[in-house]
């Protein structure tokens, strides 16, 4: 078979028969049967890469791989060799800026920054300089690029694509088998355009199907999204597919493998996700009847938000780490949530939550929990045997040192304690787990439907060899022996095995995968599959297929597998790898090459950088960059003992930190402790620790502040600068940034108008009679929004710095939605304080148009906001004053202060209009505890009367926390009527449409919440208007007109802007 195979990949188009039609690699086959094919056409892939993707307006096909995981459709090209262009910072020439940057042995996406200064800034990240012609990288741990798998996505459009003309046509008949696609991203958000789903590109997306769509056996990694079908859809299966690494920053509601409601008769099932962007296996929005979602598999989270009509609905023998959305009480069973999920007390019954079941030992109750064999053992409790995601084996059997030859096996603890007892015990269709390392041989003869594994992380070692003669049906794994024999037979499956010599002949369907074995002779293998497999030499002939694998020469590798690597490893403890680097990625499906498994990276935290940035006579800013995103503190003081301490809370690789009231001429000493924790990936790399968390702390430095301050200068900003200039009116800055790196207190930063792409993260502190200002040029518009078409996450960051100004700024269409873990912020505050946002315009922010945490006298006054998913969150900020505002249709809410500690807060004056149409009912304002905070004199405009409405969230009021259950926007949620009764206020806001001039209306509005709650999805056209065209904004589109609101004093006010 590979004769012919290697034959075929030769053809560049093979009609099989009149309905099947043979495609390989390296020519136009693929393009030619994609505008060829008639209804009933099977296309069989033969094995290759492909460096294009198949998009058809139609179904009545199927894509089949001749081998399930070899035909891979690839959007990304490796990338080539990079060289250092400064510290930690790599480049290589590239002709044109890419659609994304991967880092293929970590399932990572990197995340475009701007410019050098930022990537300097940041890790998994790119950039890059359209006049050069080059590419700038910085790895997730700062290590060179070829410690790594990099490759480059170029090719902007979704995988395997079908779509029909009319939901109605709908894609029929269409069944996808075997095929794994990777690269397929866009780094721009995508509106209306074919092709692209929810805003970003996908290994497989399937829109408008209705009857008979199979996807199946197919793997997705490294795409925007994984694998996909989209609403309206009938008759859909996703089964046995896995999905890894797929993320976007342009949406967080699908991830890995999703189907959009509404949906019938569908299902997804036996499939497993990792490292995706916020949810591995999914459904999200609309109804779902009659569907299926079982026994999938998630590292990360498994997230059904939708409305099911089957009151018998279940999330059936799945397994998850976390789970996100579930419907309520008894709509899950038989399923293990290893970490959270909402609710617990509504699924502990019928459900094993790992967390919250103290009576739940994972490794006592359960066959290989780390390997996801959640078969209970013999001596598991009743409650386990009756929810666990699968039943117990009554032929599986346990052997371990030490364990009894009498007991019955079934269990760790009555495990049997040789390797002749168990073998007598094993009987066809029969399982054996090796527990530890045994003695002696293995020799099966006409044997069936055996497997034997090792149990556990590592491959367990056996002393001795394993025989097949004539045996059908074997599955070895995980275990390491002297030698191997396969004679005959068929289906003999070795998976992440090591032996020191292997032989396999006349086996049909013999498959190795992912192993390690020195001299190794396979002959006359009929259907063969060897891939993903480190051999110190190997003879393969008259087989199957072989590819992917390692050899330790170039003279070693088979001519044929044009795909193989040279490379050797270097072992270590448990058959690891000390060199893994060279072989992770590299699989035909973006696994390892050899064994592997989930473990925390050997990234080893080292801070660099340190140093004090910049000195006044009372201020001080240090900074610090470490190989990992990390928190911890900083100690400072006047002597070395630093007694005195402030706490870095957010997770960054970079941290800046202003101090404030130093003395003048002051010697100063410092230090920081921090710690981190180590991504996880697949790999088979040395490890001195499971444990991902790391620690270290820098050496004792000082600095001295000045005597005295220079006179406060104005820093000038202009799209026509250079960074290497002086700042003046004649000679400006092209980059805030860099203004900023310079400022010191009492300066002001005046930006010329114009675009600006780039994150401004603030490197400095003003003191309090010296505040530092960011002043947008009088008469002129300053925008802060996405690079050459990219992402950027946040607008403008500020981590531990105080005394800022900032006046007279837009920030739109710099950030859209999450990405990471990082949600999209126009502002990003943290344990900062004294912060002044005067006269900004907030509009096209995906997420959080702001958030503040932990930072104390924060005040919004004359700021505009349109949109964003969630508005403004303020976390524990107290002396919060938000005054004379707009805010216009927020997604879910306006704002949310999280006063956990009775902050006080101050939100007056304001104009603010109802949320998007669908999010009726939310409420606006969202305050944890109302006692400590004044709400008077605010214009509310809203679909549906006053007396409906569900203004206010919140949890405490009166000093009493309400004792019902917690909801994503409070407790309770009240009309602004049962507000003022509750809490005993006076009437003081009131209720009007302040005709504003983006808004002279809502489009869409309603006698009550019951009639929104029934009929908004029929106004979603007329609903859609409402929001203007984003890039044209300015704020006299939020000048109110009503003359009461402006009697009043309330909203933005346009003397501010004269």
């Amino acid at each position: 078979m590979m004769r012919l195979l290697y034959s075929l990949l030769l053809l560049p188009l093979l009609l099989l028969s009149a309905a099947e039609l043979q495609v390989s690699p390296g020519n136009d086959s693929l393009s030619a049967a994609q505008k060829s094919y008639q209804p009933g056409d099977v296309i069989i892939l033969a094995p290759g890469e492909y460096h294009e993707n198949f998009r058809s307006g139609r179904g009545e096909v199927t894509l089949r791989a001749a081998i399930p995981g070899t035909a891979v459709l690839r959007g990304d090209v490796d990338a080539p060799a990079f060289s250092e262009a400064q510290t930690g910072i790599w480049m290589c020439p590239w002709p044109e800026i890419p659609e994304a940057v991967n880092e293929r042995d970590s399932f990572l996406i990197y995340q475009y920054v701007p410019n050098l200064i930022q990537l300097t800034k940041s890790l998994a990240a790119w950039t890059y300089d359209e006049a050069k012609g080059q590419l700038y990288v910085r790895t997730s741990d700062g290590e060179a690029p070829d410690r790594h798998y990099l490759t480059i996505s170029t090719i902007n459009a979704t995988g395997l694509h079908f779509h029909a003309g009319s939901t109605a046509e709908g894609v029929r008949n269409l069944t996808i088998e075997g095929l794994v696609l990777t690269g397929f991203n866009s780094r721009t958000k995508l509106f209306g355009i074919s092709g692209s789903y929810y805003n970003t590109r996908w290994g497989v997306m399937i829109t408008s199907a209705r009857e008979n769509v199979v996807i199946r056996e197919v793997s997705a990694f490294l795409n925007g999204y994984g694998i996909g079908v989209g609403s309206h859809s009938q008759g859909t299966a996703i089964e046995n597919c896995r999905a890894f690494g797929n993320r976007t920053p342009y949406n967080y509601s699908a991830g890995g493998i999703c189907i959009f409601g509404p949906s019938g008769n569908s299902r997804i099932s036996g499939c497993i996700g990792a490292d995706n962007h916020y949810h591995d296996v999914c459904v999200y929005s609309g109804k779902f009847t009659n569907f299926k979602f079982a026994e999938n598999i998630c590292c990360g989270t498994l997230r059904t938000k939708a409305t099911f009509v089957d009151p018998d609905f279940f999330i059936d023998r799945c397994i998850t780490t976390n789970a996100s959305h579930i419907r309520g009480k008894g709509t899950m069973r038989n399923s293990v949530v290893l970490s959270s999920v909402d609710f617990p007390e509504d699924y502990q019954e019928d459900n094993i939550l790992a967390r919250n079941n103290p009576d739940i030992d994972l490794d006592r109750d359960f066959a290989d929990p780390v390997n996801f064999d959640f078969r209970p053992q013999g001596q598991a409790s009743a409650f386990t045997k009756q929810f666990a995601p699968k039943p117990e084996s009554a032929t599986l059997l346990f052997l371990k040192q030490g364990g009894d030859d009498q007991a019955d096996g079934r269990s760790l603890a009555s495990a049997l304690g040789t390797l002749p007892a168990a073998l007598a015990r094993l009987q066809d269709g029969g399982e054996v787990y090796f527990v530890d390392a045994q003695q002696g041989d293995i020799v099966l003869q006409n044997r069936n439907n055996i497997v034997l594994r090792g149990r556990g992380l590592y491959p367990v070692q056996l002393q001795g060899n394993i025989v097949l003669e004539n045996c059908r049906n074997i599955t070895l794994e995980r275990l390491a022996v002297q030698a191997l024999r396969i004679t005959g037979g068929s289906a003999v499956s070795i998976n992440q095995c090591l032996a020191e010599t292997l032989q396999a002949s006349q086996t049909e369907n013999f498959r190795l995968t992912h192993s390690v074995s020195g001299p190794t002779s396979i002959s006359a293998c009929e259907n063969a599959v060897v891939t993903a497999n480190v051999f110190t030499a190997a003879k393969i002939q008259d087989c199957g297929w072989s590819d992917y694998n390692a050899y330790p020469s170039a003279e070693a590798r088979p001519e044929q597998e044009s795909r193989s690597l040279v490379a050797q490893p270097i072992m270590g403890q448990n058959f690891t790898f000390q060199n893994s680097y060279l072989f992770n990625g590299r699989a035909a499906d973006g696994f390892p090459i050899g064994p592997y498994r989930r473990q925390p990276r050997p990234t080893v935290l080292a801070a660099s950088q340190v140093r004090a940035a910049t000195v006044s006579s009372e201020t001080a800013n240090l900074e610090i960059f470490a190989n990992l995103p990390f928190t911890g503190t900083l100690r400072y003081g006047r002597d070395e003992k630093c007694s005195e301490s402030l706490t870095l809370n957010s997770a960054e690789a970079y941290h800046n930190i202003g101090l404030t009231g130093l003395q003048p001429g002051q010697k100063y000493f410092y230090k920081f402790d921090i710690q981190a924790e180590a991504r996880e990936q697949f790999s088979n790399q040395s490890v001195s620790s499971r444990h991902r968390g790391r620690s270290a702390s820098t050496t004792v430095q000082s600095f001295t502040t000045a005597t005295t301050d220079p006179e406060p200068r104005t820093l000038h900003v202009a799209l026509t600068g250079d960074d290497q200039a002086d700042g003046s009116a004649e000679r400006p800055f092209r980059s805030i940034s860099r203004a900023a790196e310079l400022a010191h207190p009492g300066d002001t930063v005046l930006i010329r108008g114009g675009e600006y792409r780039e994150t401004l993260e603030v490197p400095v502190s003003g003191s309090p009679k010296r505040p530092i200002t960011f002043r947008g040029a009088p008469g002129e518009k300053v925008i802060f929004i996405g690079g050459e078409g990219c992402y950027i996450p946040r607008a403008v960051v500020i981590n531990n710095q105080h005394n800022l100004i900032f006046d007279h700024l837009h920030l739109g269409g710099s950030v859209v939605r999450p990405k990471d873990g990082i949600p999209s912020y126009g502002f990003l505050i943290n344990d900062s304080s004294n912060i002044t946002l005067s006269r900004i315009l907030l509009g096209g922010i995906g997420t959080w148009t702001l958030s503040a945490a932990n930072t104390p006298r924060i005040t919004l006054v004359n700021c505009a906001k349109l949109g964003g998913h969630e508005g403004l969150r303020f976390t524990r900020c107290d002396e919060l004053v938000i005054r004379n505002c707009t805010f216009v249709i927020g997604f879910i809410g306006s704002t949310t202060i999280f006063n956990y500690n009775g902050e006080k807060a101050v939100f007056e004056n304001n104009v603010v209009t109802d949320n998007l149409n669908m999010k009726g009912l939310c409420p606006v304002l969202y305050v944890h505890n109302f006692d400590t905070v004044i709400e008077r004199n605010n214009c509310f405009y809203m679909r549906t009367p006053e007396s409906d409405k569900p203004l206010f969230g919140y949890n405490i009021a009166n000093g009493q926390e309400s004792e019902n259950r917690q909801q994503y926007l409070g407790r309770e949620q009240v009309p602004y009527p049962v507000y003022l009764e509750r809490l005993q206020r006076e009437r003081t806001s009131f209720f009007a449409n302040p005709d504003l001039v983006l808004l002279p209306e809502l489009k869409v509005t309603y006698k009550s919440i019951a009639e929104q709650t029934e009929n908004w999805s029929k106004f979603k056209r007329e609903a859609a208007t409402e929001l203007h065209n984003r890039a044209e904004l300015t704020f006299a589109d939020f000048f109110a007109r009503n003359p009461e609101v402006l009697k009043r004093g309330c909203g933005i006010q346009p003397e501010a802007f004269d």
